[in-house]
């Protein structure tokens, strides 16, 4: 694991909604539960220990924009779940150009297995 911790948000803006809302965010704590950095990728995680009934977009978005600004590397995120005795994972998905920012809030379930 090379990356984890809390660590503050540089300034930086998106449009969201169907009205591309101008949302200007500054100096936010984000926080990855995990990080693992490649020679061409880094997956970041985020992780929940029981079942989670709605996920806060912010949650998500806003490490894993920080990650897309600060490299060159393609960058993943990772949620993962664990509801007692199983186990999910989805890849958090979005399609983004710089200053006009498309947010596809696309969560896709990748694989879950069951003990």
């Amino acid at each position: 694991m090379t990356i984890q911790g809390r660590k503050y948000t540089p300034t930086f803006e998106f449009y969201a909604g169907k009205h591309k809302q101008l949302i200007t965010v500054e100096n936010v704590q984000i926080e990855v539960d995990a990080g693992y950095e490649g020679r061409d990728q880094i997956i970041l995680i985020e992780a929940k220990n029981a079942e989670t009934r709605n996920v806060i977009i912010r949650q998500l978005y806003y490490p894993f924009h920080q990650w897309q600004v600060h490299t060159k590397k393609r960058v993943k995120l990772l949620f993962f779940e664990k509801r007692q005795n199983a186990y999910s994972f989805w890849e958090f998905g979005e399609k983004q150009k710089v200053k006009n920012t498309k947010v596809n809030r696309n969560i896709s379930q990748k694989s879950k297995a069951t003990f």
